[in-house]
């Protein structure tokens, strides 16, 4: 089992938020660089991908602890951050488009469209 392995079951296990920082620590640069290219050289959202990241690797650190290469699981959790982060970005640029078509306001003037006075009392029932 190598370092990052053990250093993930001890937070797991013991809940050690100290083995898990010392953990962050040694893999933040690669995470990092990752995002970097992922975010095409922007810093800021290379920082948040970043953060996405670990924030999930913490979230999923029992899962984490068994997987067999946790390098290539942040690997690819970066990938995943920076994506997810791409398509937020989009949504937020586009500007507010409605699923459908407002519904057309009725016009309660027009004899045919006026509530009734009382239920039952609609000018087209015939009496019983």
């Amino acid at each position: 089992m190598d370092d990052s392995s053990r250093l993930t079951q001890a937070h797991d296990g013991n809940r050690d938020p100290a083995a898990f920082a010392t953990w962050v620590r040694r893999h933040v640069d690669l995470v990092h660089s990752a995002a970097q290219r992922h975010a095409g050289g922007n810093a800021h959202q290379a920082q948040e991908i970043t953060q996405m990241v670990f924030l999930t690797a913490f979230r999923k650190a029992a899962s984490l602890a068994r997987h067999p290469a946790p390098l290539a699981w942040l690997h690819q959790a970066t990938r995943h951050a920076a994506s997810e982060l791409r398509r937020t970005e989009s949504r937020r640029r586009l500007p507010a488009s409605p699923s459908r078509p407002p519904r057309p306001r009725l016009n309660w003037s027009s004899p045919r469209l006026r509530p009734p006075a009382k239920i039952g009392s609609h000018p087209d029932a015939t009496p019983t």
